[in-house]
């Protein structure tokens, strides 16, 4: 956030890390580096400064609240989203993150239904985040929807932050209802439970990674994890540090 994407791969790169996800979510709190619009020669320079660094993209942060109220946006939106899986082969991401805020279940599985052939053609997993508002609040509801959701192209992110937050429950609590679903993990700390937007660099805050890595190694899941810090910094080294301190935090537990 409020960084160039060049200095945040450079404080990236240093802080140990070897990929990255990348952003593109249009109209949030931070820049939407990487956009669909974007031709070729404009993706190859991207891809030219992360070499610069010795980084590779791993997958792509494409939240679209593609579950609205009406017809005509719901349409926008998934057209949107369907755009970003697009973008993500096009970078060699095999993972696309997104939301799925939504009240209504016959919404949730037609926007779905939707999503999976986009998915197919181009060879993308897409991970609907735990620990957004409405019937995806927790993994345990999300597990319920997708009781109807068969595509192996479809599956949870899991975000460890967010479930504090929002519902105010632990993660180790609700993470091992979605491991036969779980293909990837935003690893993200917090501070203060339910409403408290405070998530630090990892280790700094309240989050068990330690039960939470213990369910991860008792189950068979391989697919990848993120590191979100998400408390905005204006100067970038404050940023380096945080980065390099959640990098050595989270080695105590991958191997």
């Amino acid at each position: 956030m409020h960084h160039s994407l060049e200095r945040a791969l450079e404080g990236i790169a240093r802080a140990g890390f070897e990929y990255v996800e990348l952003l593109s979510i249009p109209k949030w709190i931070a820049a939407e580096h990487i956009k669909p619009e974007m031709n070729e020669t404009d993706l190859r320079k991207i891809e030219k400064v992360m070499n610069k660094y010795g980084l590779s993209a791993m997958s792509l942060s494409g939240h679209i609240d593609f579950l609205v109220k009406t017809p005509h946006d719901t349409r926008i939106a998934i057209e949107a989203l369907e755009r970003r899986i697009e973008l993500a082969h096009r970078m060699g991401c095999k993972y696309v993150n997104t939301g799925a805020w939504t009240t209504e279940k016959q919404s949730f599985y037609d926007t779905v239904d939707e999503l999976v052939d986009q998915c197919k053609r181009y060879g993308v997993v897409l991970g609907l985040e735990v620990g957004e508002p409405g019937l995806t609040a927790t993994g345990k509801q999300l597990m319920g929807l997708f009781k109807h959701v068969k595509s192996e192209n479809i599956g949870i992110n899991y975000d460890t932050g967010n479930i504090r937050w929002l519902v105010g429950i632990e993660p180790e609590k609700d993470l091992p209802s979605t491991l036969e679903r779980l293909v990837h993990m935003h690893v993200k700390d917090q501070v203060g439970g339910k409403g408290k937007e405070d998530f630090p660099a990892l280790g700094d805050g309240e989050v068990n990674f330690t039960k939470v890595f213990d369910i991860l190694h008792n189950s068979t899941f391989k697919g990848p994890f993120t590191v979100e810090i998400e408390n905005p910094r204006e100067n970038p080294v404050q940023r380096d540090d945080e980065a390099k301190r959640s990098h050595d935090f989270i080695r105590k537990y991958v191997q």
